[in-house]
Formats: C-alpha cells, structure tokens, sequence
C-alpha cells in the first residue's frame, strides 16, 4: 500500500513539473530553474511573464548548447526611442528598457541564469535582449517559409499597437531606417522606415539562452 502511495505521489509530482514547465500557472509558481531541456528550432516554449501573461517564445536557431528564441506574439508597443532624433541601436531607448525593466521583472533569478550575453558586433553591444536585425530577419523568415507576421497580446493592444487588416501588428528591428531619426519595422511580408519615437510599433524581444545538451 505504502509502495502504491509513493508511486502516486512520484506521478502527481512529474505531473505538476510539466504543468509549471508549460507555463500554465502564474508568474509565482513559475519554476526557478537554470536548466532547460533540449530544443529544436520551430518549437515554442514558455518563459517571463509580463503584462500578466507568460510569455511565448519560438525557436529560431539551435547551436551549440544555446538556442535562439523570439517572442512568438508582439507583447508591448513602444517607441524605439523617446526623442525624434537621429539614433541607433547602441543609443537606443528601447535597448535600455529591454536589458533592465523588462529582464529584470519578466524573469526570475533562475530564468535570468540561463539567458546568456550576446555580442551584436555590427552594433558594438552586449545584451541579454535585443531586437532582431534586417539580416537576421532574411536568415530566418526567407521565402520558403511562412511570412514573419506577429499578433499582439491582449497587453499590447491596451498600449496602443496599430493593427493591420488581419489583426496582426508592424513591430521594430534594430536595423536603422532610411534617415538617422528612422529605423526598421517588419509586418507580414516587408520592412518599413518608421520614425523612431512612433510609440504604436510592436516590440519581439529575442534572446539567446542556454540549452541542455
């Protein structure tokens, strides 16, 4: 009986890891974990919570122990900059908010451990988050696959994303645009210039964590 107990107890345990592990609860039952398990890319996994919604991510690229994720919806709308002036990544506004407010409360402190740092060589930066770049873009939304397009969160559309015909929403790369106070936006099928302080632009933040191997 007790070895019958035990065993039920074992099921009900492993039961509930994968329940937290697929983002089913709220943001405190969130497991506080520096491992994930192995991943492949087109897969999509649960990590951060903001705007009260755990946060959906796909896989983009998986290399050596580490895997490139994006958010899978856009979470929030925001200017790339606050000021209408010429700016780049590096100086960006939304680089700031993206590797301070927002990875320090989307994640928790075990969460935070597997999210490595990441030289962006072209932009002469270092970050946890970042946005995707032009090229980045190309290399893993081309042709033969299905077009980048993104639909806002419940959050988003509280803040004021612009939406298109379908539903889904323009949100920024990194990539400067065609002037010094512009820079890119991806929607369904193209890149747009868009004036940096427009605040109704989507955000996808991207990441690069570590995975087991």
């Amino acid at each position: 009986m007790r070895d019958r107990l035990a065993a039920v107890l074992v099921l009900v345990s492993v039961i509930i890891s994968s329940v937290l592990w697929c983002g089913c609860s709220g943001s405190g039952d969130r497991p506080d974990s520096d491992v994930i398990p192995k991943i492949d890319v087109n897969e999509d996994v649960v990590m951060g919570r903001f705007g009260d919604q755990d946060i959906e991510w796909m896989v983009l690229d998986v290399q050596d122990g580490k895997a490139l994720l994006l958010s899978k919806y856009v979470i929030d709308s925001r200017a790339f900059n606050t000021s209408n002036r010429k700016i780049n990544w590096k100086l960006c506004m939304l680089r700031t908010w993206l590797n301070t407010d927002f990875y320090k409360k989307a994640f928790t402190s075990g969460e935070k451990k597997i999210i490595l740092k990441t030289t962006l060589a072209e932009d002469d930066t270092e970050d946890r988050i970042f946005l995707l770049s032009e090229a980045e873009l190309s290399r893993y939304f081309p042709e033969t696959k299905p077009e980048p397009r993104a639909f806002p969160t419940r959050y988003a559309m509280d803040q004021g994303v612009e939406l298109l015909t379908d539903g889904s929403c323009g949100w920024w790369l990194r990539t400067s645009g065609s002037q010094g106070n512009y820079a890119l936006t991806a929607d369904d099928s193209t890149t747009t210039s868009a004036k940096v302080n427009e605040k109704y632009h989507g955000v996808r933040p991207a990441m690069w964590v570590s995975i087991e191997t």
